[in-house]
């Protein structure tokens, strides 16, 4: 894999691009988030790299079949109101139109608070990167405002129990 270097990754910040993948926001115009965002990019790059050669099977495994019980949707998306995706549509777009396309295995429990959780199919669900995004930086999915631990996982259990 290639890494860039530095004026290359703000080349790409100033022209809207996210090489991590994540939320934008007016500071990635900034120089300093600009760094800061480079050194985790750099940082994130080095560990995929290590993890190219430690494939973890289980998680392969439970990955494949929340992809096949959660049919390859975004469970979080199924779960809101004709209302709730009107708004997100209306106010989040750009947000959501970039980075709705990558579908991610998410945990509602957390792996660091619950590790005995990990590969418990009943505790992850299948979500977009940008709710997913959300909701791990207790975000409401649809106003984007503070939540609590608590609201964060009852929307992940609605998610999961729409689907049930």
């Amino acid at each position: 894999m290639e890494i860039k270097d530095l004026e290359e990754f703000k080349a790409d910040c100033n022209k809207g691009k996210c090489n991590r993948n994540t939320m934008k926001s007016k500071n990635c115009l900034k120089e300093g988030k600009q760094t800061r965002c480079y050194d985790k990019y750099i940082s994130q790059t080095l560990k995929d790299n290590d993890k190219m050669f430690t494939i973890d099977l289980e998680w392969e495994t439970l990955k494949e079949e929340v992809k096949k019980r959660d049919n390859d949707e975004c469970q979080v998306w199924k779960s809101f109101s004709s209302e709730e995706r009107k708004f997100v549509l209306n106010n989040f777009f750009d947000e959501y139109r970039h980075l709705s396309k990558t579908l991610d295995c998410a945990h509602i429990l957390s792996r660091g608070s619950n590790p005995d959780l990990r590969y418990d199919l009943d505790n992850v669900v299948l979500c977009s990167r940008y709710l997913h995004g959300l909701l791990d930086s207790y975000k409401h999915p649809v106003t984007q405002e503070n939540i609590t631990v608590e609201e964060r996982e009852e929307w992940f259990r609605k998610a999961m129990n729409d689907h049930s």
